[in-house]
């Protein structure tokens, strides 16, 4: 009889134990769960924020450079881009507008494209 109280006990010991186990798991994979979704904002957030930042420089870069050039009746890209040059539509959707990038390479009214790279097709 004592030996049927001690593994009774045991028993709701261990169940107890295993269930307070269990339930410690699971509210560590909610935190888990709660900072991923916040690391995952946070990293969002940022990302947009730096995007954005590249973006406004980028163009305050270039609409300095646009300016310069007017002042000094210099180079002024209006528009370019690079793609083929076919008449048929899903041809031209392929074409991609580098303008920015053109025009940032431009410097005292001379479009300068860097050495060391092949200029010809």
């Amino acid at each position: 009889m004592v030996m049927l109280r001690c593994m009774l006990s045991f028993l709701r010991f261990y169940r107890r134990a295993r269930k307070e186990l269990l339930e410690e798991r699971s509210n560590i994979r909610r935190e888990i769960e709660e900072m991923t979704l916040l690391l995952r904002e946070t990293a969002r957030k940022h990302t947009h924020a730096e995007k954005n930042k590249e973006g406004m420089s980028t163009r305050l870069m270039v609409r300095l450079a646009e300016l310069n050039e007017r002042c000094f009746e210099g180079l002024v890209v209006l528009e370019a881009s690079y793609g083929p040059i076919d008449s048929d539509p899903e041809a031209r959707d392929l074409a991609v507008d580098v303008t920015v990038a053109i025009q940032a390479l431009v410097h005292k009214s001379q479009l300068y494209i860097p050495g060391h790279r092949s200029k010809v097709c």
